[in-house]
């Protein structure tokens, strides 16, 4: 099977934080498949390489010290917030798609990792007549007009919708039968096992604390604002606590600010991107997700689950068809500091509720098929049913 992947970034080295889920989600592809990843070229990326059987290639749209539309915190962030990247947007969408034309003609299926990427694969679709699957993040629904994503819905003969809002959404567009339910993926050679804390409490000087950590992008759909107005609330009830806040984007400037304004210095450690994510999930006690929409089965959630860290999430959207209050997970408003921090407290004080959450959240996520044989090798099943309906 040649399989051709369409993404805006991928990660740029091995063990780069951008978007890890999708370079493990390849590199386990790749195993079995021949595959090539199309994506933008960063600062200090090669234009061609070859790294863990997948070949990259990667296209530049601008002057490549001022592209700044990927690897910079977030595309569509960016483009309201600088002239400069809407600007760019043009250029960056034909030479996206001259790329993906120059060498699609001789792959077998397409993936397209988001509705930009699939708008770039309909050229393949009409031209070369490629099967074309698409695969929503999040950030399209929630912020790309609709008339974009039911056109990427249109040209796509699969879209991989692997929670109830992804699927409602699809159906409200059009896409209902197209949906495929098969799950994203985390590195499950990394979350999956056991990891040596010592350095990772060496560098940052832990002893016996507490550890609560906040993961993520820094957007509003996180909210990462929230977790830090809970800090103070929790330290009146317990200071022997470390809140690590562990990520990039746009608001964490405004996270940094807060964290000054509120005197947390002492007790908050704002690490920016890590790669050791691991590690840190290793040394937790507690993983927070407060975002306002909803709390499915995100990346950095998998991860937790399958490091068996009990997590706080919001009630928001449609997350308690998923998650179940006090059974695998804890549950609380979005937008409630004070009651995001009354969690934490009964939950660093309670070992048998944490214990409780984390086996029971462990169990859901392999209830609902988030394992390697059942992603890799349902993605892998319907690359080759595509390819044999050509």
């Amino acid at each position: 099977m040649k399989l051709l992947v369409l993404t805006t970034t991928f990660s740029r080295f091995k063990g780069d934080w951008v978007l890890p889920s999708l370079d493990v989600g390849v590199k386990e592809l790749a195993k079995t498949n021949e595959v090539l990843v199309i994506s933008s070229g960063g600062t200090n990326t090669k234009d061609i390489e070859i790294r863990d059987n997948m070949k990259i290639i990667r296209f530049n749209y601008f002057k490549k010290s001022l592209q700044t539309l990927t690897y910079t915190g977030g595309m569509l962030g960016l483009t309201r917030k600088s002239l400069l990247a809407k600007l760019q947007i043009p250029f960056f969408l034909i030479s996206f798609m001259l790329k993906a034309f120059k060498h699609g003609r001789s792959y077998d299926v397409i993936h397209a990792h988001w509705s930009p990427s699939a708008i770039i694969a309909i050229p393949l679709k009409i031209f070369y007549k490629k099967p074309v699957v698409l695969s929503f993040l999040g950030g399209d629904i929630r912020a790309i007009p609709k008339w974009f994503n039911k056109l990427a819905i249109k040209y796509s003969d699969v879209v991989l919708a692997p929670v109830p809002t992804v699927q409602e959404y699809t159906k409200e567009l059009g896409g209902e039968d197209k949906i495929s339910t098969i799950k994203y993926c985390y590195d499950y050679d990394r979350f999956d096992k056991k990891d040596d804390i010592s350095e990772f409490k060496k560098e940052f000087n832990l002893k016996n604390e507490k550890i609560v950590s906040f993961i993520g992008r820094m957007d509003e759909f996180k909210d990462p604002i929230t977790f830090v107005k809970s800090i103070p609330y929790v330290l009146k009830k317990n200071k022997n606590i470390k809140f690590f806040i562990v990520g990039y984007g746009f608001l964490l400037d405004d996270v940094k600010k807060l964290v000054k304004k509120l005197n947390l210095e002492k007790n908050v450690i704002i690490t920016g991107p890590r790669k050791d994510i691991n590690v840190i999930l290793e040394a937790s006690d507690i993983f927070i997700n407060l975002s306002p929409e909803e709390n499915f089965f995100s990346v950095a959630i998998q991860e937790a689950i399958a490091k068996h860290v009990p997590c706080l999430l919001t009630n928001a959207g449609r997350t308690e068809e998923i998650f179940t209050h006090k059974k695998d997970c804890y549950l609380v408003n979005p937008k409630k500091p004070k009651e995001a921090a009354d969690a934490v407290i009964e939950l660093l004080n309670d070992e048998n509720l944490r214990k409780k959450l984390s086996e029971n959240g462990y169990k859901l996520l392999k209830k609902h098929g988030f394992t390697r044989d059942a992603v890799i090798g349902g993605l892998n099943s319907l690359y080759t049913k595509l390819k044999n309906k050509k």
